[in-house]
């Protein structure tokens, strides 16, 4: 069966969590600003800027267009599937525009940032994929900012919700409107209080606003991403008081140098080591340690773990609780709980309690030794990639296990988005299809994922060389795994010992110079620009360089002594390979009747192919190509044999129709232009009327008069044609 949708937005929260958390829960100096410079942005899955390419003129999506120099995004009436940005994203209307969301994914999206929309006589259209979607999404503490000082725009949301717009400006004589139904917005934060055993540490409730703090070996201050982060340093603080945290926030907590011992709270009846409102989140990083808690952890939403393992109370002194709260998701680090009283519940609100559910992935392994209930007001477990949960319990509980991973997937296109394994409902016994072990006993249950973790694959993170993809794109096509996209970047995590097949595309007029996975240099495979390897136990940077390079040009006949091409925007990727040569074996009817009164001079084949280079200019990739969606633009350098004339015509058969393409002839140069969206068999054709007042003509005569006179006079000369 398919994940419910309940359960696969709850996964893609985490997916995005965990994919930043690593950057995020880092030991961080000073706040962040909102006032964020615009990092990158894609529409419809299509890069449009990035910082370290500049802007990508050539996307070739209509109605858009990108200033580099003030980083405004204007769109012309223009039909959008959707906008992400990574920093402030400013837009400026003109006429009609709409942004539909094809996945669920944000209509419009601004990470970390501010999201501005003017222009003055024009509207926007922003719909989300179904009411239950995200339309516009902003940074934490951001602001949606809609029209300008003496302008009138309209800005209408007609299906989604809204994501961080608590701060909305609408300038007067502007309007925004919102949708009449739908899942309403996440409820507006309460104040937050964060005590350190019986001491406030932050209390936005206070007057000033205590905001950020610090003591021996810890510091807290916000963090955009995780609401407050609390950094412990081990070597200094190995042990601090229980943490009480009240409002609907969240918390991470990062330990470092060394392993840390939070106390239990002896005057709480649970007495947890951490008390929180909202959601905790735990550190990612080579260097966090782990955490050791006296008691358990009482969160009101979700417990997310990180690299860190977490050990709550221990074999010599147990905890009271272990882990209450509505959503336990571990990843990579382990979870370890010895209790009296219960292992794992849901939230005991009333009069609707809140079920657990818990995601054990990445290796992570969750064990609950309890004295009395493993598990209470648990709805599910789920593991995935290597996860494993083990119960001993005097009662484990009753509750579904669930077991998931991620099938081969054809990835088409850089637009898609698929976070959603395969799961299922396990029964007793080993099931290699769904990839799971499940032993249970009298108070004991063993759920065991055989798939492998999954490890992230990426690019364009930052200006290190093994992660730049400079004047092309990369496009994995298929592996093992799921895609993340968000503002601009596409992260795909990719099932380890499994193969990964990717396209390191160039853009037009670029070829691949170098690059490589993780610093290793990439060998091609055949396929058109496409390069397979097996995912290694650890993530995955890609790095492609594409320089520019000029288009090809064959000739092989004398009719034609020079020519070039000018390519559409966006039809092809790399060069350009123009053959031309002398059409043989056709029925010549249709032209001559074309023709008319033209004397046809020459029947050529004008055949395309896209070129991509498989890393040298002695090897590449070659697709034919017949016809383009936009025309072409062609020229022609006549050989002595056909140049000179008066009139020409271009007559071309393809698809089984003749057709007279305008043409125009430059006597000066002896070239012949023209447009044309066909490649196959063109004729070449002539007509010299009396008294042609051309160039070429009256070079002709007086070349004639010198021949004549050099005659009279007994001079002779010889001419050779040009083979």
């Amino acid at each position: 069966m398919r994940i419910n949708l309940f359960k696969r937005f709850k996964l893609k929260a985490i997916a995005s969590a965990l994919l930043m958390l690593s950057m995020l829960l880092m030991p961080v100096k000073g706040v962040l600003a909102l006032d964020a410079p615009l990092q990158s942005l894609d529409i419809n899955g299509v890069s449009i800027y990035t910082t370290v390419g500049g802007y990508n003129a050539g996307h070739g999506i209509s109605g858009v267009t990108f200033d580099d120099v003030s980083k405004v995004l204007t769109l012309t009436n223009a039909t959008l599937e959707r906008i992400h940005a990574s920093g402030d994203l400013d837009i400026l209307l003109v006429g009609t525009n709409t942004v539909t969301a094809t996945t669920d994914s944000s209509a419009l999206l601004a990470m970390g940032g501010d999201i501005t929309i003017t222009g003055d006589s024009a509207d926007l259209t922003i719909s989300a994929l179904d009411s239950a979607s995200p339309a516009i999404s902003i940074g934490d503490g951001g602001r949606l900012t809609i029209g300008d000082v003496g302008t009138v725009i309209t800005v209408t949301v007609t299906q989604g919700f809204l994501v961080n717009c608590d701060d909305i400006y609408i300038v007067d004589g502007n309007t925004f409107n919102t949708p009449g139904g739908g899942d309403p917005p996440p409820p507006p934060a309460t104040p937050t209080i964060i005590s350190i055993g019986d001491t406030v540490v932050i209390d936005e409730t206070a007057d000033p606003q205590v905001l950020s703090n610090s003591g021996t070996g810890w510091t807290i201050e916000q963090n955009p991403y995780s609401g407050y982060q609390l950094d412990i340093d081990a070597s200094l603080s190995p042990s601090i008081p229980h943490i009480t945290f009240t409002g609907n926030g969240s918390m991470g907590i990062y330990p470092y140098n060394g392993d840390v011992t939070i106390q239990s709270n002896a005057s709480s009846p649970y007495y947890e080591s951490i008390s929180i409102e909202g959601t905790i989140l735990f550190g990612m990083g080579p260097e966090v340690g782990d955490l050791y808690l006296q008691g358990g952890i009482l969160a009101g939403e979700s417990i997310i773990g990180g690299d860190g393992d977490v050990f709550i109370g221990s074999e010599l002194s147990k905890s009271w609780i272990g882990a209450i709260a509505s959503d336990l998701v571990l990843s990579f680090g382990s979870m370890t709980i010895h209790a009296e009283s219960v292992g794992l519940s849901g939230v005991p609100t009333m009069p609707d309690p809140i079920n657990l559910e818990v995601v054990v992935q990445q290796n992570a392994v969750l064990t609950v030794v309890s004295d009395d209930n493993g598990a209470t007001n648990t709805a599910s477990i789920l593991v995935l990639g290597g996860g494993k949960v083990d119960i001993t319990a005097l009662n484990v509980g009753s509750f579904t296990p669930q077991a998931g991973y991620w099938a081969w997937t054809e990835f088409t296109g850089t637009d898609m988005e698929n976070l959603d394994p395969f799961v299922v409902d396990c029964v007793e016994g080993t099931d290699l299809l769904n990839k799971y072990i499940l032993t249970t006993g009298e108070g004991s249950f063993v759920l065991e994922s055989t798939a492998k973790a999954l490890f992230q694959l990426g690019f364009n993170y930052d200006d290190s060389d093994d992660s730049r993809v400079v004047n092309g794109t990369v496009n994995v096509i298929a592996a093992n795994g799921f895609k993340f996209v968000s503002g601009g970047y596409y992260d795909f995590s990719i099932e380890e010992g499994t193969e990964v097949t990717i396209e390191l595309v160039p853009n037009y007029g670029y070829q691949y110079v170098s690059g490589g996975i993780n610093g290793v240099p990439t060998s091609p495979e055949p396929g058109r620009a496409s390069y397979t390897f097996i995912m290694p136990a650890n993530h995955v940077h890609i790095s492609a360089i594409f320089e520019q390079n000029p288009d090809i040009i064959d000739l092989e006949t004398s009719k034609i002594s020079a020519a070039s091409i000018t390519m559409p925007v966006g039809e092809i990727n790399g060069n350009a390979e123009l053959l031309i040569d002398e059409a043989s074996e056709f029925d010549t009817t249709g032209f001559v009747a074309a023709a008319g009164d033209f004397e046809v001079g020459s029947y050529l084949n004008l055949s395309l192919n896209e070129l991509i280079y498989k890393g040298s200019t002695t090897d590449a990739w070659r697709t034919g190509i017949t016809d383009l969606n936009s025309d072409s633009s062609v020229t022609l350098s006549l050989g002595d044999d056909l140049k000179g004339h008066a009139e020409y015509k271009v007559i071309r058969h393809h698809n089984g129709t003749i057709t007279e393409l305008d043409a125009t002839y430059d006597p000066a140069t002896g070239t012949l232009s023209f447009d044309t969206d066909g490649f196959s068999i063109y004729a070449l054709a002539y007509n010299d009327p009396e008294n042609p007042n051309t160039y070429d003509g009256v070079l002709g005569s007086v070349a004639l008069g010198v021949s004549s006179l050099m005659g009279l006079i007994g001079i002779g000369f010889v001419t050779r044609k040009k083979k």
